[in-house]
């Protein structure tokens, strides 16, 4: 597994942990950082994946409406 440092000088780390915790100052979520090099899937399936979000979908009046689990 690569390190923070294989992609971001410390400056640009420092500016990246300052504005999330700025942002999470103004709401009850969390803002989570996954950086890699490359990946075989989509950049949203392998965000699901890394993060362990699941997504559950439900068929209703032909409508599909889905949500994070």
């Amino acid at each position: 597994m690569s390190n923070v440092e294989d992609f971001l000088t410390s400056k640009e780390e420092e500016e990246i942990v300052l504005a999330i915790q700025k942002a999470e100052r103004n709401t009850s979520g969390e803002i989570r950082v996954h950086i890699e090099k490359t990946t075989a899937i989509s950049h949203y399936d392998r965000a699901l994946e890394v993060f362990q979000i699941r997504l559950k979908c439900l068929i209703h009046n032909n409508e599909t409406e889905c949500y994070f689990t």
